[in-house]
């Protein structure tokens, strides 16, 4: 199976190559990405089906799932790093919704600093937690979507999807459908 490297390896050794397709084809059988999916399958459930059972809160959803979501968040957070830490960006997508993701963070970021209230900013209103740790929260949840999801052959899918949707000027479905 072939790996199709990003544009910025083009310059490197033919052994720095192989082991950047290395680390990319471990990554994908890595306990690591298992604990990864693992914990955002749990992440995903949780969000969809709790709620406060008690029925005494004014909110009896933001307040669950904020606290459900923000612990959950650290244990993903530290998964991923140590994914980068032992992967490198190999297991980063390159893909310009990276980019507006982080616009969108930094953007907030600057607005909650400018802002009168900075701990409603930060921290989002009592009722409703949607502050910058919010954001932060979903950017992470977003991250290791789309590095732990993405597998190799999504990747390469991905891949042959595109090239054949530009070079044969076919329909993009009948131009894959085509080529298995």
């Amino acid at each position: 199976m072939s790996v199709q490297l990003p544009e910025e390896v083009l310059g490197t050794s033919a052994m720095e190559k192989n082991a950047i397709r290395w680390k990319a084809v471990m990554w994908d059988r890595s306990p690591l990405r298992l604990t990864l999916v693992g914990l955002i399958s749990v992440k995903t459930a949780l969000l969809v089906v709790l709620f406060d059972w008690s029925g005494k809160s004014l909110n009896p959803f933001d307040l669950t799932k904020s606290l459900a979501s923000r612990t959950l968040e650290w244990p993903i957070a530290a998964v991923l790093a140590l994914a980068l830490l032992r992967y490198g960006p190999v297991i980063l997508p390159r893909t310009p919704i990276n980019f507006a993701v982080a616009s969108v963070l930094i953007t907030n970021l600057l607005s909650a600093l400018a802002g009168e209230g900075r701990y409603i900013a930060f921290f989002g209103d009592s009722g409703r937690y949607l502050g910058v740790t919010f954001l932060v929260d979903m950017a992470i949840l977003y991250l290791g979507v789309a590095v732990s999801f993405l597998g190799l052959r999504v990747r390469l899918a991905s891949i042959r999807w595109a090239r054949s949707a530009c070079l044969d000027r076919q329909q993009p479905s009948t131009a894959v459908q085509h080529r298995r």
